[in-house]
């Protein structure tokens, strides 16, 4: 079994659900009544695994703050 890592920056304007989308794809689940606004940036990770090449990929996914307009 090979093994990649990979980034993903996750970029958008303020209350679009950036930290939503980012939360449910790692976690599973989604909890509205526990989002606060983030600051600066965070990242969470999550492994996944392609069936047909058996390759696992460690996904470092990066969730931004609000982009200045």
């Amino acid at each position: 079994m090979s093994s990649l890592e990979a980034k993903i920056v996750v970029l958008g304007s303020q209350g679009v659900g950036k930290t939503s989308l980012v939360e449910r794809f790692c976690k599973g689940s989604f909890n509205p009544s526990q989002i606060t606004s983030t600051v600066g940036a965070s990242f969470m990770t999550k492994r996944v695994v392609d069936g047909d090449s058996d390759t696992t990929v460690r996904l470092q996914i990066w969730d931004t703050g609000a982009l200045a307009s």
